[in-house]
């Protein structure tokens, strides 16, 4: 199992802050830009986010020696009930309460966030065994 420690969470955090920003620019862009639905947005940018999260956290945050075989699948169920806690939380916040998208983003990706490094440090790259 993967051992959380101070190095592995601020790597994390690098990570994800530029996944991040890959899925603000993808949401500005299409709501700002193409007046495409922010909710929409979200979910388009938060797709593009997950591929960059995706090989910044196997390659450089969990270092992970295990195929993509078995840790793509996991990391992209991980993905699916993220962005489905994504959308829930910003469909909530922007939809129903009137809140600005940006700050809705900002919120959801918070939430988010916590549960996503929870996950993946304890299953998705946990360390179970060498030929995984």
């Amino acid at each position: 199992m993967t051992t959380i420690n101070l190095e592995l969470l601020v790597r994390y955090i690098a990570a994800g802050t530029f996944a991040v920003a890959v899925h603000y620019l993808i949401l500005i862009l299409m709501v700002e830009g193409m007046t495409i639905d922010a909710t929409l947005a979200s979910a388009c940018g938060f797709a593009f986010g997950v591929s960059v999260n995706y090989l910044l956290q196997y390659y450089w945050t969990f270092r992970s020696s295990g195929s993509h075989t078995r840790r793509f699948p996991l990391f992209g169920l991980v993905a699916v009930a993220m962005l489905g806690l994504n959308a829930a939380i910003f469909w909530g916040l922007h939809e129903r309460a009137g809140v600005n998208y940006l700050i809705a983003q900002a919120v959801a990706i918070g939430v988010v966030f916590v549960f996503n490094f929870v996950i993946n440090a304890r299953y998705t790259f946990a360390r179970i065994d060498a030929s995984g």
